[in-house]
Formats: structure tokens, sequence, C-alpha cells
């Protein structure tokens, strides 16, 4: 899961569960862009802090 993320709150979280992305690994994996993409595509309204906290991560 991402409990070992702190870049990243429930909010977040939940996004990333709405677009299928269920682990660390799988995040980082995708990599930042395609991550933060899935989010959107998945019907979220992520803020660019969403993608520099996944760059970040």
């Amino acid at each position: 899961m991402f409990s070992d993320m702190p870049n990243f709150g429930k909010a977040s979280i939940q996004m990333f569960l709405k677009a299928g992305i269920q682990s660390e690994a799988q995040l980082r994996e995708m990599g930042s862009i395609a991550a933060f993409v899935a989010v959107k595509r998945a019907g979220c309204a992520p803020s660019l802090n969403l993608l520099w906290a996944i760059e970040g991560a």
C-alpha cells in the first residue's frame, strides 16, 4: 500500500485507488506522468501539486 509514502494524504491515495493504482510499486513502475494521467482519466480533478508529489516520491 502507500503507508510508507509521506508525500500523499488520504485524498491522493483515494485518487490513486480510483485510477486502479493499488501500490507504491505500481505507482513507481508507471512513472509520474502516466500515474497523473490515469488519475485524470479516472474522473478525478488532481492539481499539479499531485504531479509534483508523485515525482518527488
